[in-house]
């Protein structure tokens, strides 16, 4: 009994050590945007998107829950000489143009995007500076 509570208390202290040397915090989850039918979903981990971590939408079809389309926004270029996870560079907001053909995509670095909810063309833009 003893050698099961020094395990579980070993265990407890590795994986409170290891959120203290984590590289990076998690990324900010986004809340999907929904329009005529479909729903906008930023994918964050390549394993679910198969490209790269971050930088990631797919369009769901309200109806049927079937994945109508997925574009990779921007490519992280990742150095080989650096460890990957630090190099990541997440989608941190999405939302519905006024005009309610595009979606305005910013991420981590704020570079800006414009996707076209049609073509799915990404664009990528400067924002107006505010005075």
């Amino acid at each position: 009994m003893k050698t099961a509570v020094q395990t579980f208390l070993l265990f407890c202290v590795m994986a409170w050590c290891s959120e203290l040397i984590a590289k990076r915090a998690a990324p900010k989850e986004v809340p999907p945007v929904t329009h005529a039918g479909i729903q906008y979903q930023v994918v964050h981990s390549k394993w679910k998107n198969g490209q790269q971590n971050g930088g990631y939408l797919q369009a769901i079809d309200t109806k049927d829950g079937k994945k109508v389309w997925g574009i990779l926004v921007y490519v992280v270029e990742y150095d080989p000489e650096l460890e990957s996870d630090v190099q990541d560079c997440f989608i941190n907001s999405m939302r519905l143009s006024k005009e309610k053909n595009k979606l305005i995509v910013t991420n981590e670095v704020d570079d800006h995007y414009y996707v076209d909810l049609k073509t799915q063309r990404v664009v990528h833009f400067l924002p107006p500076r505010r005075p």
